[in-house]
């Protein structure tokens, strides 16, 4: 299972939108690269609302549509293999097949390996 949610709801600014996916009982959340404030968040459909005051909701809705579809893929992919890989395996497949892009400060869109933290269970 895949959900996207914000880093902190409560936050007056913009926070980041994490994507974490559950499998056999391992959780890994990867960031998304993207932020929205928390009042253009719709925690049911899990998706930026789209609105004039929030002109890059769309695009961001694209960019999690587009990691959901990766993501999915790649879980489809271990289920048919029958194969049960750790976090940091389903972290480094998912950027294997994906460039996350990221902006630069020119506002020019660019890809990038990023790394992700994952939480260890200890």
């Amino acid at each position: 299972m895949i959900r996207f949610h914000l880093r902190d709801k409560k936050s007056i600014q913009a926070t980041s939108i994490l994507m974490t996916v559950y499998y056999e009982n391992t959780r890994v959340k990867i960031s998304t690269g993207c932020s929205v404030p928390p009042k253009f968040w719709m925690d049911r459909k899990q998706r930026v609302k789209v609105t004039i005051e929030f002109e890059k909701a769309n695009e961001i809705n694209d960019h999690l549509t587009a990691m959901e579809a990766v993501m999915n893929s790649l879980m489809k992919q271990y289920r048919d293999d029958d194969f049960y890989p750790s976090p940091q395996r389903i972290q480094s497949d998912f950027i294997k097949q994906r460039q996350v892009p990221v902006k630069n400060k020119k506002d020019k869109i660019q890809t990038k390996k990023r790394t992700f933290r994952f939480n260890k269970k200890v």
